[in-house]
């Protein structure tokens, strides 16, 4: 199966809300890059991202993948601080490690719905309150690159196995976190 992206276009043909769709998430994994050599005192001689040669030179019709392939996205995972919601996220784990039986509650779909939209919103550098739980996951924009990232996310902080086509067949936001409540209730939910 292929995923085609149907809002690739020339460049001549985008519109700014496009492309900046495509490079926002870019420029702030570099920034993200510049700000962890800083932080360990790393200087490098060049700083130059390049991915493919089609980042390099361009590809008629494919203005969006040359900048998928140009800009290297390079979120850190470990920068030493946790968010209220990352906090909220492993008091939930404790719980559910603890009661399992809570996960088959609605409110625990919802939580973990809640928690996947935050994190996709996150990466898509979108204001939370923009986020619509009954939306299609192909209808937000996600795409391939996207989806790997979240299906990082779920390995990360969930400890789960979740596919990118999963993730991109959800029917919604909320679908999502009902599946993930019922993977977890299989998985039997251990805290790291």
């Amino acid at each position: 199966m292929r995923l085609v992206n149907t809002q690739d276009a020339s460049l001549v043909n985008m519109t700014i809300s496009d492309w900046q769709t495509a490079v926002m998430p870019k420029v702030q994994g570099t920034w993200n890059l510049h700000h962890r050599l800083d932080k360990y005192q790393y200087k490098p001689d060049y700083f130059v991202l390049f991915s493919s040669w089609s980042g390099l030179v361009g590809q008629w019709g494919q203005a969006r993948m040359a900048v998928y392939h140009n800009l290297v996205s390079a979120e850190s995972n470990d920068s030493g601080t946790d968010t209220v919601s990352g906090e909220v996220l492993k008091q939930f784990l404790l719980q559910v490690s603890m009661t399992p039986a809570l996960l088959e509650m609605p409110s625990a779909a919802e939580f973990l719905a809640g928690e996947i939209g935050a994190a996709l919103f996150g990466f898509m550098l979108c204001d939370l309150s923009e986020i619509d739980y009954s939306a299609s996951i192909a209808s937000m924009g996600v795409d391939s690159l996207l989806a790997i990232e979240l299906r990082n996310w779920f390995r990360i902080k969930l400890g789960l196995d979740v596919t990118v086509l999963e993730i991109l067949s959800s029917a919604s936001l909320a679908q999502l976190g009902q599946v993930t409540a019922k993977n977890m209730v299989l998985k039997n939910v251990q805290v790291f």
